[in-house]
């Protein structure tokens, strides 16, 4: 009888995991699509206090050498560096960031240890998809530590929908785990 009891504990939690797993996985259909931008974000401008997010192009000073590298997991089998740097509004200098853009992969061959290599114009800007204060904590930390102030709400552009599903892939895979 105990035995019975603990073994519908164990498939009522096992139960419980799966059904999260799969609601993780269904809410990455929730988050918005790749298309074409429709809209171009200018930051320091008062359009770009508050836009919504969604497909977007991105206009500002990209701050290259304040390139921050996450290496993201999956359970020892997948590893992905994906690298983000402020934007901020050409000129400023107050130290306060409330946008952040995705930036491609290092060219092969680069060290990703490395200080990150410069991209292209700076003044240039980022197509993607605009999230709302979706940055990993240690980057926010990392910038904090460097002295950089971010403001809220802010966004980031995401340019691969991998990158920004990649967190929820990883909660639904934990989830399954656990359910076994």
């Amino acid at each position: 009888e105990s035995g019975d009891r603990l073994r519908r504990i164990f498939l009522t939690v096992a139960a419980g995991f799966l059904i999260a797993a799969a609601a993780t996985l269904l809410w990455t259909l929730t988050l918005p699509g790749f298309a074409a931008p429709t809209r171009t974000i200018i930051v320091g401008s008062p359009e770009s206090a508050a836009p919504s997010k969604g497909p977007a192009y991105l206009r500002g000073e990209t701050l290259y050498p304040r390139t921050a590298l996450f290496t993201q997991d999956l359970l020892f089998l997948f590893e992905r560096d994906v690298r983000f740097a402020p934007v901020v509004a050409p000129g400023s200098k107050d130290g306060s960031i409330r946008y952040f853009a995705e930036l491609p992969p290092p060219p092969s061959g680069t060290d990703k240890a490395s200080a990150a290599p410069v991209y292209g114009d700076p003044r240039a800007g980022h197509a993607g998809v605009l999230m709302r204060s979706d940055l990993p904590g240690s980057i926010r930390q990392l910038y904090g530590y460097a002295g950089l102030t971010i403001e809220k709400p802010y966004f980031v552009l995401y340019r691969s929908p991998v990158t920004m599903r990649w967190p929820y892939y990883v909660i639904a895979v934990q989830l399954l785990l656990g359910s076994l």
